[in-house]
């Protein structure tokens, strides 16, 4: 069986992002949200992404700091 064990967040996101994907986010305010791969996700330069979480802006915000993103979901705080 194949590890699903990385040695970095960019490793595990290694061919499977690419641009105009939808990326969802579980969690209450901070709680739940991957924190690692957030800052990978930038990195990897991806574009015209939609973003849906349970807390609206929280990964939004952090992705739209270097990404292009849009909002999808519940009123935005």
């Amino acid at each position: 069986m194949k590890s699903k064990i990385y040695e970095s967040a960019a490793a595990a996101l290694e061919g499977v992002v690419f641009d105009g994907m939808t990326l969802m986010s579980g969690g209450f305010g901070l709680s739940g949200n991957p924190e690692t791969l957030i800052p990978a996700v930038k990195d990897t330069g991806v574009k015209g992404l939609t973003a849906v979480e349970v807390a609206p802006g929280v990964l939004l915000d952090e992705i739209r700091a270097k990404t292009e993103a849009k909002f999808s979901g519940g009123a935005l705080a």
